[in-house]
């Protein structure tokens, strides 16, 4: 299963390949890959003991547990439905090049999980995607 440090290296390449592409200036390519990094370990904010549960502890933690939960670990925050949810209702709240770094990574992340036997779900409770090329 991919941990923390492979979902944030993918994220980071794929995020920062993309933004090379489009000439994305150097100060911004470098905000975008912390954010890119960052969001590719909040899917994980369903686990407590996780990365992303002990990243800034006060907040995070209190979180994981509630989110661990209410819908265990690769459920509810690990669809791509609510994926797809979450980035929509970011895009209005940052600039477009941040808000393609926290889709990147948060996307990065399912992707790499649906490579694993286990799986993640389409939508909450729905069918899962099991690309099963990870082991």
């Amino acid at each position: 299963m991919p941990g923390a440090r492979a979902h944030a290296t993918v994220a980071l390449l794929v995020y920062v390949g993309a933004a090379v592409s489009q000439e994305v200036p150097v100060d911004t390519l470098a905000a975008g890959a912390a954010i890119a990094g960052l969001a590719s370990l909040a899917p994980d904010l369903d686990r407590p003991g996780s990365c992303a549960s002990r990243l800034l502890w006060p907040l995070t933690f209190p979180l994981s547990l509630l989110l661990g939960w209410l819908f265990g670990h690769r459920g509810a925050v690990h669809a791509l439905a609510t994926g797809g949810v979450l980035t929509a209702l970011l895009f209005p709240l940052v600039p477009e090049s941040f808000w393609l770094a926290a889709v990147w990574g948060w996307h990065s992340h399912l992707l790499l999980d649906a490579g694993t036997p286990r799986g993640v779900e389409l939508w909450p409770g729905g069918p899962r995607l099991r690309l099963g090329v990870l082991r």
